[in-house]
């Protein structure tokens, strides 16, 4: 049961991993992008600290992606608008 809690934010935080390496961009990179710490980021990377929203979002513009995207990956019926407002 403790591996399906977090899930959702594993996968979430496996794509922010694959994005950021296929961007060549370090943790640290990234942190400065984002104002979210290098361990915060591993953190979600390894789905140890779920992903809130405000996190998305700083992703999300981090990489210009729409947020759908970094949500696509988890259950693809939830999420069939082109947009998500936040």
């Amino acid at each position: 049961m403790e591996i399906e809690k977090y899930k959702y934010s594993l996968s979430i935080g496996k794509k922010i991993k694959t994005i950021r390496l296929q961007k060549g961009l370090s943790g640290e990179a990234l942190s400065k992008m984002t104002g979210i710490s290098q361990q915060q980021i591993s953190r979600f990377e390894c789905g140890i600290n779920r992903i809130d929203v405000e996190s998305l979002a700083k992703f999300a513009n981090a990489f210009n992606i729409n947020v759908v995207f970094l949500l696509s990956d988890y259950d693809k019926n939830i999420f069939i608008a082109s947009t998500l407002v936040i």
